[in-house]
């Protein structure tokens, strides 16, 4: 639908009722209409609305564009800043599900002689579990006994290729000897490091690495 201005108003009433010969009609997207009154022509170009609604909307298109992408610069900044104000210390504990804590312990304290740290008690928590010392007090694996998501059958048979933990120990063959004659299943590193990878009772990987 073509808007017609103040112009094209005055140039219809200056028109006779009918058109004659020497009028002039154009559709042809920029329309030029003519009325003939006496020997002058009144003349103007229709411009459709709908281009100038499009002209419009690309340039206020345009506007956002521009104000959102200094907003993003600044966001942008503000995030790289915040980034590097990060400072880690170091991995305070990893948390295994389990089905029975005390099975747990038997492999965690019984076999590998890690101890129950008696500073973080679990009367606060609303399950059953253990925080296990790794090397140090600051260093721990959190046993919890929860429901776990995550099947045991269909593991990786190499733990180095599923979810794992890995703690750093001074000689990984005495992890191997205590495995070997408590018939616990390992496989060594396939890059050749001094490492071993084993499962807990509930399929949790865990790599010990000589380091």
């Amino acid at each position: 639908m073509a808007t017609l201005t103040a112009a094209a108003a005055m140039s219809s009433l200056c028109c006779t009722s009918s058109w004659g010969p020497s009028s002039r009609a154009f559709s042809d997207g920029a329309n030029q209409l003519g009325c003939r009154t006496g020997k002058q022509y009144l003349s103007m170009k229709v411009v459709p609305r709908i281009g100038r609604d499009v002209g419009r909307s690309s340039t206020v298109a345009q506007a956002s564009s521009a104000v959102k992408g200094e907003t993003e610069n600044a966001s942008d900044d503000s995030l790289q800043a915040a980034v590097k104000a990060i400072e880690f210390t170091g991995v305070h504990h990893v948390g295994f599900l389990c089905e029975n804590v005390q099975k747990s312990l038997d492999f965690y304290c019984g076999l590998l002689g890690l101890e129950i740290n008696p500073n973080r008690p679990n009367d606060k928590l609303p399950y059953d579990g253990a925080w296990l010392n790794v090397g140090s007090p600051d260093q721990m694996i959190h046993l919890m006994e929860l429901p776990n998501p995550d099947p045991k059958e269909g593991r990786p048979n190499h733990g180095g290729r599923d979810r794992h933990a890995c703690v750093s120990v001074k000689d990984v063959m005495k992890i191997k000897e205590v495995f070997d004659k408590a018939g616990v299943s390992y496989t060594f590193s396939q890059s050749g490091r001094p490492a071993l990878f084993a499962r807990d009772p509930d399929g949790n990987a865990l790599e010990f690495s000589q380091l």
